[in-house]
């Protein structure tokens, strides 16, 4: 069974390949704009500064943890958007504009990301960085490659499972010249307590979820009245 499990993220990357087009919930990224907008207006239901992106894996179908944990954090008043990997630039794309508008962008920046999400989830935070913005808060499970991150990244969480340590994992993540953040990696894998945990259900973990939430609830203010 474990090898199964550890075979199953060759799958999806060879699935990937072949060209994925999934369902896309979050459609609220603006298309290109002329003149100075008036700032936007708060999204219904969001009490706290922030903005938490949270991108799914493969085909929308192998990341559903993600869907719980963003319910839970509008619960708590938070501004999230859950969308597929494939759509990263897009989101990445607004933020960027929107932070050269009267609107601006609501800090902290938060993104959260499960297999090719995590990997994506990566690109988008460097993307940003390559813009000047920083993201204050990166989570990743399990991602499909190796990646390393940027200077404009303050805290990053990389869980993931493995047989291997460290370095030797092709889900560690590294830290980029010029990174002075906080990074972690921690690998479930080697953890007794998580034995039943794998790829497939590592994002859904409650335990996880829990820890996560409360450090980005953490982060952010309640926005005045």
């Amino acid at each position: 069974m474990k090898s199964l499990f550890r075979s199953l993220p060759i799958f999806f990357f060879l699935f990937h390949l072949g060209g994925c087009t999934s369902v896309e919930e979050s459609s609220d990224v603006s298309a290109s704009r002329t003149g100075t907008p008036e700032p936007r207006p708060v999204p219904a239901g969001v009490t706290r500064t922030g903005e938490v992106y949270l991108l799914r894996g493969l085909a929308n179908v192998f990341s559903t943890g993600l869907d719980g944990m963003g319910a839970k954090m509008k619960a708590r008043g938070m501004n999230v958007k859950v969308f597929n990997h494939t759509s990263w630039q897009a989101h990445a794309n607004d933020i960027v504009a929107r932070s050269k508008e009267r609107s601006g962008i609501s800090n902290p920046l938060m993104i959260m990301g499960h297999s090719f999400g995590a990997d994506d989830g990566i690109r988008m935070a460097n993307y940003l960085g390559s813009r000047g913005i920083r993201v204050d808060y990166l989570v990743t499970f399990d991602a499909t490659t190796r990646g390393a991150v940027g200077p404009n990244i303050g805290r990053v969480r990389n869980f993931y499972v493995d047989g291997a340590d460290g370095v030797s994992s092709y889900r560690f993540v590294t830290a980029a010249p010029g990174f002075q953040g906080d990074l972690k990696n921690t690998n479930l894998g080697k953890n007794p307590e998580h034995n039943s945990v794998h790829h497939l259900n590592i994002e859904k973990n409650a335990g996880l979820h829990d820890d996560i939430i409360q450090r980005a609830f953490s982060m952010t203010s309640r926005l005045p009245r």
